[in-house]
């Protein structure tokens, strides 16, 4: 049984079976050509999950963005879960005018009124939990002086449908205005570390526990 190893970022790992076991009998095209879908399909889903990366580019963070509620709503994600694809295949809804994508921050801008600052929503990665789920650094302005900002958790997995990815909502946590401490992102847990500067969020040392 052969199988097929890539190395991405001088990591490996092992994408899938290429053929069937030795039975004295060659694979047919047809399984062949449904081997190679599946190898480009892990290798997709594990570029999504390590490096939040989509067809070679951060997630557009306009995407990324129908997960969090209004500010001035207070309430939870109406969003649950998006279409990768299809959210990727919709330049207009989901266009990158404004949009600066970085190693590992996507900034996105607001369209503005007359005479007002535009808003602003980025995200920066921070890291993965194990079950596929990413955790990100939100920021939202709507033109002020605050900065608010959410830990945000997103599940990626396959549709059992179609095999597309989708990105589903698991949590979201307010961090509050211009948090400025340190969050550390492990296989089952994230630590929330309190703020460097007084008087902004009030944060003390946190650890939110992460099962599969």
């Amino acid at each position: 049984m052969a199988g097929l190893l890539i190395g991405i970022g001088g990591r490996q790992f092992l994408t899938g079976w290429l053929g069937r076991p030795n039975t004295g009998t060659a694979p047919t095209k047809r399984a062949r050509s449904s081997a190679v879908s599946d190898q480009s399909a892990d290798r997709t889903m594990f570029l999504a999950i390590h490096s939040f990366k989509y067809r070679g580019k951060l997630i557009n963070p306009r995407i990324v963005k129908l997960f969090m509620p209004w500010m001035s709503d207070g309430g939870g994600a109406a969003v649950a879960e998006v279409n990768l694809k299809n959210a990727t295949d919709d330049p207009n809804q989901f266009d990158e005018h404004g949009v600066t994508l970085r190693k590992s921050v996507a900034d996105s801008l607001d369209a503005a009124r007359p005479g007002e600052n535009p808003g602003t929503f980025d995200y920066r990665v921070l890291g993965h939990l194990r079950g596929g789920t990413v955790v990100l650094v939100t920021s939202s302005s709507g033109g002020g002086s605050g900065d608010f900002e959410d830990l945000l958790f997103l599940q990626i997995r396959r549709s059992n449908q179609n095999r597309d990815l989708l990105l589903r909502w698991r949590r979201d946590i307010p961090l509050g205005d211009r948090y400025s401490g340190k969050i550390t992102v492990q296989p089952n847990e994230v630590i929330i570390g309190p703020c460097d500067i007084p008087f902004q969020s009030n944060w003390k040392r946190t650890v939110i526990r992460w099962g599969d």
